[in-house]
């Protein structure tokens, strides 16, 4: 009878500790969030801004002879190719 006087808590305390834990940090990560984008654009003005260009070689394989066509390249920087297989093609960023 002692067992029922308790109550559900103390009865279930394992459980009880894990949802605490689970309250706790759940309540953490949504008060740590606030702070994000704001710190990031300081950081971005006080840093250079570093522009770098890079080559790149686009090696077109597969059956020997075989022709193709398509565009390669990317983020407004495309160029239009067409050919036999193998081809190389070298494109800049």
């Amino acid at each position: 009878m002692a067992e029922k006087n308790k109550n559900w808590f103390r009865r279930h305390w394992v459980l009880s500790t894990i949802l605490g834990l689970l309250l706790f940090f759940t309540l953490a990560g949504i008060f740590s969030v606030t702070q994000g984008p704001t710190d990031i654009n300081e950081v971005n003005e006080n840093q250079e801004t570093k522009v770098t260009s890079s080559n790149y070689v686009i090696e077109i394989t597969g059956t020997s002879g075989l022709e193709f066509s398509g565009s390669i390249g990317g983020g407004g920087n495309s160029k239009t190719v067409e050919g036999s297989i193998p081809a190389n093609y070298e494109i800049s960023d």
